[in-house]
């Protein structure tokens, strides 16, 4: 199983330097890949707590006049033409780009299915994700999952995968190599954009679990 880390492109601390250092740690460590973000439109809400070029995007968005109600069978579209475009275009040696499709809801599960080379969901709990792979014929499963190290066990039902003590993070990436993971990637952030200027503690929990990883494996 492959493990990455989604690195976060955006906030007061998503500069050209910034990122540089994010991908020297990543590679350092040795992980496997380096994810980013990117939002074709987003809500009025998540622009306001992060400005351009999230807002940029927003106002483009805004101008095109798709209703939101039909992101849905737009999406469906595009990934038809996408699958379409790099069947045609490849040349006969060339593996296609596989397509990871998100999505915690069912209907987003469905889209994997239908479309996707593999479904992607985000920060799930493992009880919750464990359902959805027994319940359904997946193409494949490539979860993101949160990384929050924590000195004492985190316990209760809504325990997100990823969270807690570094045995308890270790167990969950077992868990989720039992259950088929391809690949799992680690998401460091935790939504306060301030977060970005100090991405120390963020790349100590890494340096842990990639260690320890690589001893279990």
């Amino acid at each position: 199983m492959q493990l990455g880390v989604n690195v976060p492109n955006f906030g007061p601390g998503a500069d050209p330097g910034g990122l540089r250092a994010w991908a020297r740690v990543v590679e350092e460590l040795g992980f496997d890949l380096l994810m980013v973000s990117d939002h074709v439109a987003v809500t009025p809400d998540v622009a306001t707590r992060y400005p351009a070029p999230f807002g940029w995007a927003r106002q483009e968005f805004d101008a095109l006049g798709v209703p939101f109600t039909a992101r849905g069978r737009l999406t469906d579209e595009h990934l038809v033409a996408l699958r379409k475009a790099w069947h045609e275009e490849r040349q006969d040696q060339t593996a296609p780009i596989p397509l990871w499709v998100g999505g915690n809801s069912e209907a987003g599960i469905r889209r994997a299915i239908r479309f996707g080379d593999a479904w992607h969901p985000l920060r799930g709990t493992l009880p919750w994700m464990r359902s959805v792979v027994t319940a359904h014929t997946l193409p494949a499963f490539a979860p993101r999952i949160a990384l929050r190290l924590t000195t004492a066990p985190v316990s209760g039902p809504e325990r997100l995968a990823g969270t807690g003590t570094l045995e308890q993070i270790l167990e969950d990436l077992d868990e989720l190599r039992r259950l088929g993971a391809h690949t799992v990637v680690l998401d460091p952030y935790h939504g306060d954009p301030e977060e970005t200027r100090r991405p120390d503690e963020a790349w100590r929990a890494l340096a842990s679990v990639a260690a320890h990883w690589r001893t279990s494996s």
